[in-house]
């Protein structure tokens, strides 16, 4: 898991405006920063998985994913992830994580 300090209130980033990258499986929305460091966020919705345990494995996932491969590092801006409900067609979690692994490399 990441560290709190990096972590994106994203209820507070919901409405608000951003540059925003689509693509079959994700949707990325980048802020700029307001604090010195960027952080992540990450929402799935019920309509990708309706279990809870679900989507919270999958949240922290995409976390570590976000920490072991020090991402943020390479960033200057807040950025939100959003699962779309495509995603639910990954059986595999290693399959998420690739499709993750090929579309923020666009983003960045």
């Amino acid at each position: 898991m990441i560290a709190k300090k990096y972590r994106l209130p994203v209820q507070d980033f919901i409405g608000k405006n951003g540059s925003v990258k689509k693509t079959r499986y994700f949707l990325f929305k980048s802020f700029s920063k307001e604090l010195p460091y960027p952080r992540i966020g990450v929402v799935i919705g019920k309509k990708v998985f309706k279990s809870a345990a679900k989507r919270n494995v999958l949240k922290r996932k995409i976390y570590n994913y976000f920490r072991e491969k020090e991402l943020l590092k390479k960033t200057n801006k807040d950025i939100l992830v959003i699962g779309l409900k495509d995603l639910c067609l990954l059986k595999d979690n290693h399959a998420i994580i690739d499709a993750l692994e090929k579309n923020y490399e666009n983003i960045i």
